[in-house]
Formats: structure tokens, sequence, C-alpha cells
């Protein structure tokens, strides 16, 4: 999901409460906190020699650190801060957006956002995926012998 699409999401159900699912069905508890919205540019040269360029938005959360649930108004208003900021010149609402998730106190995962609905209990619901490797000139490219295998 892009950054302007979780956005536009939010700010149609601004009173909401957020719920974020993460792949493998359990929730993150509704009164985290987000720590912080980063705009990331990455460079960098696949195994095939290609060089690659792109945007995300990561945003951090944290469990249990407030008593009040996180609201999709609470949440938008958080972005805007990031929007308005004269210094961040960076920040593209059309980057992929990465959620990181420290659900065990022990190891941060990222999750891309798959999407966002409303749910039969009223919450908005953001669900996460899981991401994994891939031979860019395999999948984008020429195929397989634009590899370095």
């Amino acid at each position: 999901m892009k950054t302007i699409e979780l956005m536009d999401a939010l700010g149609a159900h601004l009173p909401r409460a957020l719920r974020f699912r993460l792949p493998d069905g359990d929730t993150v508890p509704g009164n985290f906190h987000i720590t912080k919205i980063e705009a990331v540019r990455r460079r960098g040269m696949d195994c095939g020699g290609n060089l690659d360029e792109s945007r995300e938005t990561v945003v951090q959360l944290l469990a249990g650190k407030s008593g009040v649930p996180m609201t999709a108004g609470r949440a938008v208003s958080i972005f805007q801060k990031l929007v308005d900021a004269p210094t961040e010149k960076d920040f593209d609402l059309q980057a992929e957006l990465i959620i990181e998730y420290d659900r065990d106190g022990d190891q941060l995962a990222r999750f891309p956002v798959g999407d966002a609905e409303v749910s039969q209990d009223g919450l908005l619901e953001i669900r996460l995926e899981t991401l994994a490797s891939v031979c860019a000139p395999a999948r984008d490219r020429t195929g397989a012998a634009a590899c370095c295998r």
C-alpha cells in the first residue's frame, strides 16, 4: 500500500480506533504508540549489477505505552506533522508503506501494508503482510539470465 492510500483510509474514518492485524492473525495491542515515521530513500545494486532506487515510509509501532486506543484521527495528525515539516523534502506520499513492530520485545520486524477496512466490530483494521527476499533481475528485468548466478 502506498502512503497516500493509508492516509486517505485514515482520513475517511477519523473517529475510529485502529487495529493492526499481523500476518499470523494476531493483532498489535490497541493502546500502541507511533514512535516515529521515517521517509526512507534506498539506493543499491542488485545481484545482476543493476542500480535500484526506492522510497518507503516506515512507521514504527510500540505496544502498550498508552491507556488510550490510537484513533485514525490521531494517526493522521502524526502523519500531517511530517508532511508539513519544511525540512522534509524527501517525504513521498507515493512511497510504499512499511510498519515496524516488535511483538515480543526482542526483535523488530518489518511488514508491508496490505489493505485497510472497517471490521465487524467497528475498528479500522490495517492488515499487514510478510516480506520476502527476491532476485530482482529474475523478477523484473530479463529473467534469471540477468542474475549473478
